[in-house]
């Protein structure tokens, strides 16, 4: 699969600044990104949050999503509430926020920063196209070569390349240029440019696994799931920028530790109202399905002495996290990747 979408990843809100902040810090050389320059915030300009970012970020209307409810439930358990889980005190469980335009329209990284800028003489997008490989040349990168419309076209740059091709495609094409296990590459007949063992390797993931749970009565979202109420919805959205269609599908977001004995949080359960295989349903024709929620949990296993297994949500530090590599199969890039994961072990 190839990506055919422009700039999607505009996913930060979810993020707990715990984890991004850890994230930064791992990646060093010298990044000094703030979240407080991305967003907008719904909350103004202030020490945790920006107030005038190219991404909006808005609160999710939870009016029929079981908000209240869950957060009733929560504090009468004794976990912690807060209407800021990006604030100072990011524990607990809280309201979810996305980035989601005035008109309901998601608010994507391509809309906020990409199209603003496409008159700019200095900015070429060039869509249809599949890069085959970085130019290296005298151990430096000095443009790429993509394929489009059956021919191959190179692009020089002046002053840098910036590959972002993605978790998979971005190892693939390195490896492709040179760049990578050297073993590997000689394998395939490629010119290694950096013996790089680590390109393709220690990719990351948190498998997420939902578990739906029955409700006592229909008090779910798949009640504006009737046919002629979502019809509703969607017009409402279209004309308006509002209504069900116009938010995410989530009740809470929330962010706890698995230990009493731990520094930070490190785990975050994303709760949804619906059930993960909902359907459109017409009164009178056909059988109902049953109400369920959901939670996106992370089997993961525990560093408790006893060694047990438990479930976990997506997960914020290391100790969840599961490892996997993209080896290169091939010398050419419309060759498939392979991917191999070590997801339960």
């Amino acid at each position: 699969m190839r990506l055919r979408v422009i700039a999607v990843g505009s996913r930060m809100p979810q993020w707990v600044r715990v984890a991004y902040d850890d994230y930064i810090t791992r990646l060093g050389s010298g990044l000094t990104v703030s979240l407080t320059e991305i967003e907008p915030g719904l909350r103004g300009a202030g020490h945790w949050h920006g107030g005038d970012g190219p991404l909006r970020v808005t609160a999710i209307d939870t009016r029929r999503l079981l908000h209240e409810p869950l957060m009733a439930s929560a504090a009468a358990a004794g976990f912690a509430t807060t209407d800021d889980i990006h604030g100072e005190v990011e524990e607990g469980f809280a309201r979810g926020e996305i980035t989601v335009d005035a008109r309901g329209r998601r608010a994507s990284a391509s809309r906020a920063y990409l199209r603003p800028v496409l008159r700019r003489p200095n900015v070429n997008l060039v869509t249809g196209a599949l890069v085959r490989r970085v130019i290296i040349d005298r151990g430096a990168a000095r443009g790429i070569e993509y394929s489009q419309g059956g021919r191959s076209i190179e692009a020089h740059a002046s002053r840098e390349v910036i590959l972002c091709g993605g978790t998979f495609n971005s190892p693939q094409l390195l490896m492709l240029s040179g760049i990578g296990p050297a073993d590997d590459l000689r394998a395939l007949g490629l010119a290694v440019h950096a013996d790089l063992k680590a390109v393709g390797r220690n990719l990351s993931e948190h498998a997420r696994v939902p578990i739906e749970f029955a409700t006592r009565g229909d008090i779910t979202f798949l009640n504006h799931l009737r046919a002629d109420r979502i019809a509703r919805s969607v017009l409402q959205w279209v004309f308006t920028g509002s209504g069900a269609c116009a938010t995410q599908i989530n009740s809470c977001n929330i962010v706890v530790r698995t230990e009493p004995g731990l520094t930070q949080p490190d785990v975050q359960l994303m709760c949804n109202p619906v059930r993960m295989d909902a359907k459109i349903w017409w009164p009178l024709i056909g059988p109902r399905q049953e109400h369920r929620v959901t939670a996106d949990a992370d089997p993961a296993e525990s560093d408790s002495d006893e060694g047990e297994s438990g479930l976990h949500s997506c997960s914020l530090s290391d100790r969840h996290v599961l490892f996997g590599t993209v080896p290169l199969s091939a010398t050419t890039a419309h060759i498939p990747r392979q991917a191999r994961r070590r997801v339960l072990l």
